[in-house]
This record gives structure tokens, C-alpha cells and sequence, in this order.
């Protein structure tokens, strides 16, 4: 409770765990799923120490340090997780502790930076081998679940992200920079959208022409052609996949997207949301962007797109975007009814047989 008053980000991920006691640890632990304290380490810890302890555990988890060991050496890559939570800690939060249970809290690298500086592979790589660190808090990492463990790594990336949201909707004073790196990732395009689209739109919409020559070349011996628009309004409408299999991490990037389109271009901009069924365009623009709520979760349907098309002749967008991971049949091209499709996947193994494919990869 004192940690969700001080630090709520922090707070929220350890509200999804489960804590116990174990007697065969000498400290803590985590498993990604408990926080477990050895109960005579635990009767030792003021109350500062137990909230750095229990930040410790959670950001292990928060920053993948679970599931990242590969071939790595044990201790040498423990030492290097530890440095980098540490110094997370004493750095982005309100404890300014320099020991626990009278352990030395190591938080930097062995040239004295801080451990904030680095990935946990850097200051992995710039540690020695076998390295020791005597009189240092430690905690038990051997009941880490590794990379095996994909649906839980996935569970606790989209609970990451989900804070980070809840604390920035909330406005709370306090978010730690690791929030607020995520949350500056989050709305980062996950490609240049910017140049995509605008190429798309150019190349559909618009045609040469010398009647227009391009002023960019002005001073040039040469007269090149400039753009005409040959489409009297250019609208494009984006439909967006929300079925069961797009996660929630996904469907944030994806919606950071359509926002960043919506400032860039001055067309105007229906967004749909489907999954077997389709919710009606609600048109978006750069004065007007009205707030909505993705909805579906069911499975995926191509077909309920262009059936809309098909059933409401009186809505004709000169283009139609697609934002899925491609994980359903695709229609017969036909049924687009000759208006450009731009299929924007955002998985590596599912291409669209039709319209332009942009394959979206992190």
C-alpha cells in the first residue's frame, strides 16, 4: 500500500503476484509468478528494505530478466540482472537505501557508471568471468522459469505495457523513467508511417502531371511533374483487427499508428474495428479525433469488410488499410470492388495474396 501511494507503476505489476514464505532460500526470489522471502531474512528488512526488495523481484520480471539468461554464465549474469535492477531502483524511485540486511547494494558497473546505462547484456559483457561480489544483497535466481516460458513472458510484457497506461491515465505525479521510456515506445510508429502512407496515398490518389510542375526542382534546367489529384476526396478508411489473436501490446502499437497517420495526412480518416463482425467507419481528423474504445476479441473475418463495402454502397473509400496479423482466409480480390488495399501484417510468417503487403516486424 505505501508502494502504490509512492509508486504506483511499480505497485500495479506487484498487485499481480503472489507472495510466500520459504525457508530453503537465503533471501528472496522470484518464479514470475511469487515473490518468496526466506522468513529470518525477511524479520531483518526495515520497511524501506522489504519495498526495495519487493521492487527488486518485480522489476526481474518487468525487465525480462527471466527470461533472458540463454547460454549465459549463472553468476556472472545474475551479477550483471542485480546491477541494473539496483541501480533502476535507487534512481527512479524514492528509496535512497545503500545497503539491505547490511549487504552493499552493488548498482554499477565495474568502471564505477551506473547501471542504468546499460542493457543487462552490456554489463554482462563488460563483468569479468566467474566474477564474486562479497558482501552484496543477493537474491535466488534459480527458480527463474527461462525462455521456455513464452506465454508467460507474453502475460507480463502486456501487464508492463497496461501500467504504464494505468499510471499515465491517472495522472499520477510520479512514473519512473522506465514507464516512461515504454510509454515513449509505445507511441513511437513501429515503422515510418509516415513515408508509407503518404507513398500509398500518393501512388493511389494522385497522378503526374506537367500542368503542376514540382516546385522542389524550380531552379533545376529540368521541368519535372508534380502531383495532380486525380480523386475528389481521398478518403481512407483503416480497419483494425481485434480479434483473440492480436494481443494487447499489439493493438496499442497499432492504434499509435493511426494516430500518427491522422496528424500527417489531410485526408480524412474512417477507423473500423473487426473481428468476425465490423463496427461501423467513424470518421477521424487531425481537429477532430474523437475518443474510441477498440472492441472485438472474437476470431477473424476479412470477408466482414468488404461486405460492409458490399452492403453499403453509399460509403466508397478511395482506399482501405488493413492493420492485422493476417491470421484468418483472405477474400477473393474482387470483392474490394477495385479500391486499393493496403494490407499492413504485423507478423513475419502471413502475406496477404493481394493489394500491397507492409510486412511490420520489432
Amino acid at each position: 500500500m505505501r508502494l502504490l501511494h509512492k509508486q504506483p507503476f511499480f505497485a500495479i505489476l506487484l498487485l499481480q503476484t503472489r507472495f510466500g514464505l520459504d525457508d530453503q532460500l537465503s533471501t528472496a526470489a522470484t518464479d514470475g509468478q511469487y515473490i518468496l522471502f526466506n522468513p529470518d531474512f525477511l524479520t531483518q528488512l526495515s520497511t524501506e528494505e522489504t519495498e526495495f526488495v519487493l521492487l527488486h523481484e518485480i522489476l526481474h520480471i518487468a525487465l525480462e530478466h527471466c527470461f533472458r539468461k540463454k547460454d549465459r554464465e549463472q553468476m556472472r549474469f545474475n551479477i550483471a540482472c542485480d546491477i541494473v535492477v539496483n541501480a533502476t531502483i535507487l534512481e527512479q524511485t524514492h528509496l535512497k537505501l545503500t545497503s539491505i540486511a547490511n549487504e552493499e547494494i552493488l548498482h554499477t558497473v565495474p568502471d564505477g557508471r551506473s547501471g542504468t546505462l546499460f542493457s543487462v547484456e552490456e554489463v554482462y559483457a563488460l563483468l569479468p568471468p566467474s566474477p564474486t561480489s562479497n558482501h552484496c544483497f543477493h537474491d535466488d535466481h534459480s527458480q527463474w522459469p527461462g525462455p521456455s516460458a513464452s506465454i508467460l513472458e507474453q502475460q507480463w510484457k502486456n501487464s508492463v505495457l497496461k501500467a504504464a497506461l494505468s499510471v499515465e491515465q491517472k495522472n499520477y505525479d510520479t512514473i519512473p523513467l522506465m514507464a516512461q521510456r515504454l510509454l515513449t515506445k509505445l507511441r513511437t510508429p513501429i515503422l515510418n508511417w509516415r513515408t508509407l502512407l503518404y507513398n500509398f496515398v500518393k501512388q493511389e490518389l494522385y497522378d503526374y502531371t506537367f500542368m503542376q510542375p514540382d516546385r522542389r526542382f524550380q531552379d533545376s534546367p529540368f521541368m519535372l511533374p508534380g502531383f495532380a489529384e486525380t480523386r475528389e476526396h481521398g478518403d481512407i478508411w483503416i480497419a483494425v483487427d481485434t480479434s483473440g489473436s492480436v494481443d494487447d501490446e499489439q493493438l496499442a502499437k497499432v492504434w499509435s499508428e493511426i494516430q500518427s497517420a491522422i496528424q500527417t495526412l489531410t485526408q480524412t480518416i474512417w477507423v473500423s474495428f473487426f473481428d468476425a463482425a465490423i463496427t461501423e467507419p467513424i470518421r477521424c481528423t487531425r481537429k477532430n479525433f474523437p475518443k474510441i474504445q477498440p472492441m472485438g476479441g472474437g476470431g477473424t473475418s476479412f470477408e466482414t469488410i468488404f461486405n460492409y463495402l458490399a452492403e453499403h454502397r453509399n460509403f466508397r473509400p478511395d482506399c482501405i488499410v488493413i492493420m492485422t496479423d493476417g491470421y484468418a482466409p483472405f477474400p477473393d480480390k474482387k470483392k474490394a470492388l477495385q479500391i486499393p488495399v493496403l494490407w499492413l501484417i504485423y507478423d513475419q510468417n502471413n502475406t496477404a495474396p493481394w493489394g500491397k503487403t507492409v510486412r511490420v516486424i520489432d
